[in-house]
């Protein structure tokens, strides 16, 4: 599954048939592992979603991503929400649409 406009991006639901679409949160993404550790137990702690921590080894970042919502729609909602309660930490936040 790659996210638009990233090749090699890679989502747990591996049962997303082929064509179909997800939107997921980018909340950060680090040159060092345990930045991205540090925030993806974060958002794990905070939330009841997936948190995904990819590596991508060009341009050597771990990317950090949220959820694995249906529609757009819902993926904006719950940003919303999230910079509400934690403005300082989803200030740079943006929606990824992945397909498979």
């Amino acid at each position: 599954i790659e996210a638009a406009g990233t090749a090699g991006a890679v989502v747990a639901d591996t049962t997303l048939a082929d064509g179909a679409v997800l939107f997921s949160i980018q909340i950060g993404a680090y040159k060092e592992p345990a930045n991205a550790s540090a925030a993806q137990s974060q958002a794990r702690e905070r939330y009841s979603l997936p948190v995904l921590n990819e590596f991508q080894p060009s341009p050597g970042l771990y990317r950090i991503r949220i959820g694995n919502f249906s529609t757009r729609e819902e993926a904006t909602a719950h940003l919303v929400r999230m910079r509400v309660a934690f403005p300082a930490d989803y200030k740079d936040s943006f929606i990824l649409q992945l397909q498979r």
